[in-house]
């Protein structure tokens, strides 16, 4: 199998406002995917199975597809995993050419040095010396002019998005700062590392065609089908170009229907369809990991103080009444700006803001007392080394591993909301396009 794994596919969903015919069971690509052709299969294969606007797709461009979405050496398929693969087939073939059409209008183009660039990835995915793809491809049966036509709609299609959606797209602060926040809320749940394959609903009239679509793909991993090459080829998110693969993500980061699904999988399970408010996914569950726990010596704090000195010879009553005094800014002082407004008044040089610090730097008993203190509520006065000492705790950071930066979610909420725009351009095209798929 050829990896294909810098394509960004074209998703495969239904295609509304098409004039349908039954798809035919391509009864040659039986023979066609792994073995020779008698002269009159292949003419046959040159008959047209749809018409996009002015172009037509073949029976041998479906073909040709489909070898290079299995690869030379997989197993054939039987009449039935033959007839579902070729509707998917074509469904993403229509789109491409409906992403090419659109991008000729807009005077977009694929220049030569990018074609060159996804071949010469896909040669060092393979271990092909540089140029030897197109002879790879011969020697496999498969025609690089459909390699090539796979490849130009990958590059070609996000710069349409990217000049349709330019002005549409913009991640406003309080975006990231909820996208932060709920990513610190989920932090001490555990993360998994996740590969998906999703198919988009757009409107209740393609649920049952979507439906269908996304159980066939499951049948057909079921079937042994690798999950890297579906995602690949029909999978409708940026995370197609690299086989689905999601990488790590926290509760919160997937839909919640896919979420619940993930917390209660085996490592190395495939999950049955699920579907989310936006479509259906299929998820792999390559690895979980717990949270780290946070260390209690690791958490910041920010300290405020009122230090009540008594001399070494003070007198009892002297000490009493130091004591009277710190017990009252105990049970009256109310946040770090009131702490404040004491230290002051106390005109002591030793009351007052005290510095950020981990628990750890602190000597154990002090390190007791501020462990167990509420933000903004002063400690019960306790003996100290020439006086008397109220604490009170500002601020607490717990530290938290394997967030993403502010910048990284700036990316990351970006290049969603690019995906939602692409779909609904996609869909647009699809609504206004002549497409005839013929028996």
């Amino acid at each position: 199998m050829f990896v294909l794994s810098q394509m960004r596919r074209p998703p495969a969903c239904a295609v509304r406002g098409f004039r349908h015919g039954a798809l035919a069971v391509f009864a040659l690509l039986a023979v066609l995917l792994f073995g020779s052709l008698p002269v009159a299969a292949q003419q046959g294969s040159q008959r047209i199975v749809a018409v996009v606007n002015d172009e037509s797709i073949t029976a041998y461009d479906v073909e040709q597809r489909i070898r290079l979405t299995l690869g030379p050496a997989a197993q054939m398929p039987n009449a039935e995993q033959l007839r579902r693969l070729s509707s998917q087939v074509l469904r993403g073939m229509i789109d491409e050419r409906l992403q090419m059409q659109e991008a000729k209008r807009l005077g977009i183009t694929v220049q030569p040095d990018e074609l060159e660039d996804a071949v010469s990835r896909v040669e060092r995915q393979n271990n092909l010396a540089p140029g030897k793809l197109a002879e790879a491809f011969k020697v496999s049966g498969l025609s690089m002019s459909s390699f090539e036509d796979q490849a130009k709609a990958s590059i070609i299609w996000p710069k349409v998005v990217r000049r349709r959606a330019a002005r549409l797209v913009n991640v406003a602060e309080d975006e990231v700062d909820d996208a932060l926040e709920q990513l610190k809320e989920n932090a001490d749940k555990p993360s998994h590392l996740v590969s998906q394959i999703f198919l988009s609903v757009d409107s209740p009239q393609d649920e049952t065609e979507i439906r269908g679509n996304i159980e066939r793909l499951y049948e057909q991993l079921e079937a042994g089908t690798p999950f890297t090459v579906l995602a690949q080829q029909f999978s409708q998110d940026a995370t197609a170009g690299s086989g689905g693969d999601a990488g790590w993500v926290q509760v919160g980061q997937m839909p919640p229907e896919v979420d619940e699904v993930l917390a209660k999988m085996p490592v190395g399970a495939v999950s049955r369809p699920i579907r989310s408010a936006e479509g259906y996914y299929i998820v792999a569950l390559r690895n979980r990991r717990e949270p780290r726990v946070t260390a209690a010596q690791d958490i910041k704090v920010s300290l405020n103080q009122i230090f009540l000195p008594i001399s070494a010879g003070a007198r009892p009553d002297e000490i009493a009444s130091q004591r009277e005094l710190a017990e009252t800014i105990s049970e009256t002082v109310s946040g770090c700006a009131d702490m404040d407004s004491v230290a002051k008044e106390m005109a002591s040089s030793d009351s007052g803001a005290m510095g950020t610090f981990r628990l750890g730097e602190l000597a154990a008993d002090m390190r007791k007392i501020v462990s167990a203190l509420e933000i903004g509520k002063p400690s019960q006065p306790f003996q100290v080394e020439g006086g008397l000492r109220v604490v009170m705790v500002c601020e607490r950071e717990e530290p938290v591993a394997n967030l993403p930066n502010r910048q990284e979610v700036t990316r990351i909420l970006g290049e969603q909301k690019m995906e939602l725009q692409s779909r609904r351009f996609l869909r647009d095209l699809r609504q206004s396009a002549f497409v005839d798929i013929r028996a």
